[in-house]
């Protein structure tokens, strides 16, 4: 376990738009609540997109992420893959990586937001053995790493504007994810089929935080709630370092 108040932690935060966000999501809420309280740290990735100057309390923004908004388990895997064999030490050997992936499985095939332009009638089905594959890949290339999975956030309510078709529609995308939470993302410290070499998973309950009302774009949160992931985050951290 890492000393937060001796260590300066790389942290790696991987995920799909409630990671990447359009402004940053958790991220920058989160480096104020690390910098608040007087860890030392350094948020590493590929990408540094969607992400503003300053966090809300003012601070330069680290911008470093690897999250892809729209993008399936396995399609950030293998964003992840291509730039391991370009560059081994592509994510600077992070100590801790947040990571929450899988709503974009959930709804691959369902047409919420109409019929899927690139469908994929798997990706429900196979959104298990995919994040499996991943959390290997992280743990064989970070043998020590600890790893922090955020479970699915909830689906928020209809939009006033959707028909009965994609009424029915998020009705089965919640259904999928609450199943994936239970049946999986929640269970993952007795999955047999994860090596963690020497490496550290833990469950933050993110499905918990926001009621579907609180969700007014469907599967995100507003702007200054993602504050909430955030605090979920550190919590987690803080606990585990102790």
């Amino acid at each position: 376990k890492k000393n937060v108040n001796t260590h300066k932690l790389k942290i790696a935060m991987i995920g799909d738009s409630n990671t990447q966000g359009s402004n940053g999501a958790y991220r920058l809420y989160l480096q104020d609540k690390l910098t608040q309280n007087g860890i030392d740290f350094d948020f590493v990735g590929i990408r540094q997109t969607h992400t503003p100057s300053n966090t809300p309390l003012g601070l330069i923004a680290d911008p470093d992420h690897t999250s892809f908004g729209g993008w399936r388990i396995h399609e950030v895997h293998d964003r992840l893959k291509s730039s391991w064999d370009i560059n081994p030490d592509t994510l600077g050997q992070p100590d801790i990586a947040l990571v929450m992936l899988g709503t974009n499985d959930m709804i691959a095939d369902v047409g919420v937001h109409g019929p899927p332009p690139f469908a994929d009638s798997m990706a429900f089905e196979n959104a298990q053995k995919n994040y499996e594959n991943f959390l290997n890949d992280l743990f064989e290339y970070y043998p020590d790493l600890t790893v922090f999975v955020g479970n699915l956030l909830t689906s928020g309510k209809s939009l006033a504007t959707d028909n009965k078709e994609q009424e029915k529609a998020l009705k089965e995308i919640q259904k999928r994810i609450e199943l994936f939470n239970h049946n999986f993302i929640n269970m993952l410290g007795q999955n047999e089929n994860i090596n963690l070499h020497e490496g550290n998973l833990q469950i933050v309950d993110m499905f918990s935080i926001f009621q579907p009302s609180e969700m007014p774009s469907r599967f995100h949160p507003a702007e200054e709630d993602y504050e909430r992931v955030a605090k979920m985050w550190f919590d987690a951290m803080s606990y585990e370092s102790k």
